[in-house]
């Protein structure tokens, strides 16, 4: 055999190395042992032992304990043998430790036929690339191995956190239910307590919800559903949402938004992004005091502005104060520090921005949200009809007896005929005998769950419109409820508001 020349060893080490580069797991790193190393340097057998484990045996015998036969190989030091008989019968092998930095990753062994003759200082060489190779892929799976630890972990996170929000509104459900229902009995009575009650229970959901729109928003799971609408629309839904919060001290908000302006939206997400503005307003501001809110075109974007007179915000918190848990001003803990995150997430997730403004501490801010503008066919009214509900049967169907009966109690005074079960089985055995038209059904019920109610109401020869009232609110509960056949999902507690309006939109369609 002709003795190999320089440029034959350059072009040799290139093959390898940049089949090496490749391997992104040690199942690579064999079938490159087995393949392009191998055939480089002429080997007849190989094995390859990494850190205790035997990860290639090509050309030997198995021994009979594999992971004894590793270690045993991880104890042998450099060295080329002739005439050597036993485990790897070939006339010469190279042991050859693979170490990096001072540390030992395994031992390549190659066996070679008696008319082969290797060139060393190659076969050191390209054991010494894939030692190089071993770290890089200790690396990566180690980064991999983490990376699947933190998913788990924030899988785990998510679950509990969806989990805590529905337990705490399925009790939150019958007690926003019952001050409402007070109020449709007796307007007159007890009015300014039962405001108080409903106020710090929504301010409640508002919180539960601000928790899972963190999270979603972290972990790139909020979805938006957009449709082109006027932003007076959104920012009407926002000062809604907000009221809880301007009440409290007394606040009004200047709304001057223009329903020509139109943008291509979420309008629930944006109107709770700029409800977080409008809260964040609210809560550094003294009492009795107007917050505005305006908007206007400028150039191809829309840009709302919420503007107050409060303390105002340090110059060195004008970006800082965007980060989740970051506290407002001069230290005061005012909430969790989260909502001006979510309105920001929110606006990026539109397409937008979301920037602050401050002459300093005590002079006020300004929040701009910009959007891209959107050119309709048509002038959007966001001023929309109110169809008053007429008489409609209506099932309820809730294993919570309070919050069914309270619902039910609602209606009934709405003026609406409504029965009530608390079994999936039983509420379909009653759909199908009364007929309802609409029907409000949790989704955690025995014998049949609120999504399985739903499909098999599809079925019956006059089907109701299903709404699903439950504690879970994440973007696959929604999915799950438009693939079983719900026309609407809330999460509880339902504010009879909103259960008059969709009644109502069942009514004009």
């Amino acid at each position: 055999m002709r003795e190999p020349i320089a440029g034959d060893l350059c072009a040799s080490a290139l093959r390898v190395a940049n089949a090496l580069n490749g391997a992104v797991s040690y199942r690579d790193l064999g079938d490159c042992i087995t393949g392009v190393v191998g055939r480089e340097v002429g080997a007849s057998s190989v094995v390859l032992a990494v850190r205790g484990d035997l990860i290639v045996l090509d050309g030997a015998p198995a021994p009979d304990d594999v992971e004894a036969h590793a270690r045993s190989l991880d104890a042998l030091t450099l060295r080329w043998e002739h005439a050597r008989t036993g485990w790897l019968a070939a006339p010469t092998v190279a042991i050859l430790p693979l170490v990096t930095g001072g540390e030992r990753m395994g031992t390549l062994v190659l066996g070679f036929d008696e008319l082969v003759q290797p060139d060393r200082e190659l076969v050191e060489t390209l054991a010494a690339q894939v030692a190089i190779t071993c770290v890089r892929i200790n690396a990566y799976e180690g980064a991999v191995a983490d990376r699947a630890r933190a998913e788990s972990a924030a899988a785990e996170h998510d679950r509990v956190l969806n989990h805590l929000a529905h337990e705490l509104r399925n009790p939150l459900s019958p007690i926003l239910t019952a001050t409402q229902l007070m109020g449709l009995r007796a307007p007159e009575t007890a009015v300014k307590e039962r405001s108080t009650i409903e106020r710090n229970v929504t301010r409640l959901i508002h919180l539960v919800d601000d928790l899972l729109e963190i999270t979603r928003l972290a972990h790139g799971q909020l979805q938006l559903e957009r449709e082109p609408m006027a932003l007076s629309e959104a920012v009407a839904r926002a000062v809604e949402i907000a009221k809880p919060y301007l009440a409290e001290r007394g606040h009004t908000v200047n709304a001057n938004v223009s329903p020509l302006l139109v943008v291509d939206i979420d309008r629930e997400h944006l109107a709770h992004a700029i409800a977080q503005l409008v809260v964040n307003a609210a809560k550094y501001t003294e009492a009795d005091c107007a917050i505005g809110v305006s908007a206007e075109r400028r150039g191809d974007a829309i840009t709302l502005q919420v503007a107050d007179c409060g303390a105002g915000i340090p110059l060195e918190m004008l970006d800082t104060i965007f980060e989740p848990y970051v506290q407002g001003t001069y230290g005061q803990r005012r909430g969790l520090g989260i909502g001006l995150s979510i309105a920001r997430g929110i606006a990026e997730l539109h397409g937008g921005t979301l920037v602050a403004a401050s002459d300093g501490p005590g002079r006020g801010s300004t929040f701009s949200l910009s959007l891209p503008r959107w050119q309709p066919k048509r002038v959007v009214d966001d001023l929309e009809s109110v169809v008053g509900p007429s008489d409609r049967r209506i099932l309820v169907v809730d294993d919570n007896q309070d919050a069914a009966w309270l619902l039910a109690e609602a209606l009934g005074l709405l003026g609406h005929d409504v029965r009530i079960s608390h079994d999936g089985a039983a509420a379909l055995e009653l759909a199908r005998q009364w007929e309802p038209h609409i029907a409000f059904l949790d989704i955690g019920l025995p014998t049949l769950d609120g999504f399985q109610l739903c499909e098999a109401m599809r079925d019956l020869p006059h089907p109701p419109h299903c709404v699903a009232v439950t504690g879970y609110g994440g973007p696959r509960d929604r999915e799950r409820s438009r693939t079983a056949g719900f026309v609407r999902h809330f999460t509880k507690p339902v504010d009879l508001r909103d259960v008059k309006d969709v009644i109502a939109d069942f009514v004009q369609a």
